[in-house]
């Protein structure tokens, strides 16, 4: 495990191995996006920005401060692109022995019944 490593200058080599894999421009930008999102987070709150010392609090404060904000579903998908950037850390670049969101949870995503016209509605 390398010491020191900061949330953006992680971000710098993520995005590198994100087009090295050829995702989407839409994924590649949504997980660059929840990250850099989630450093400002840190970063307004006073919290570590430090990897190694970001633990499964830091990340659930976000996720939550994210649902007060916005929409389930786009706090799911903050949740799975940090999922992904954590993930990325321990497995290919050996920052971290453990992803701070192993034993976390997503968020439950709403469900949204459409609205139905009633018969009079139709006609």
């Amino acid at each position: 495990m390398k010491p020191q490593a900061d949330i953006e200058s992680n971000a710098i080599s993520f995005a590198r191995s994100l087009r090295a894999r050829n995702l989407s421009p839409k994924t590649e930008s949504s997980y660059l996006e929840a990250v850099r999102q989630f450093d400002a987070f840190l970063e307004g709150r006073q919290m570590p920005r430090l990897v190694a010392q970001i633990e499964k609090a830091h990340v659930e404060a976000f996720i939550t401060d994210q649902l007060e904000r916005w929409s389930s579903a786009t706090a799911g998908n903050r949740y799975r692109s940090l999922q992904a950037f954590f993930k990325w850390l321990v497995l290919e670049e050996e920052e971290l022995d453990r992803s701070p969101m192993d034993r976390m949870k997503p968020p439950k995503q709403d469900q949204h019944v459409p609205a139905v016209l009633r018969d009079e509605e139709i006609r």
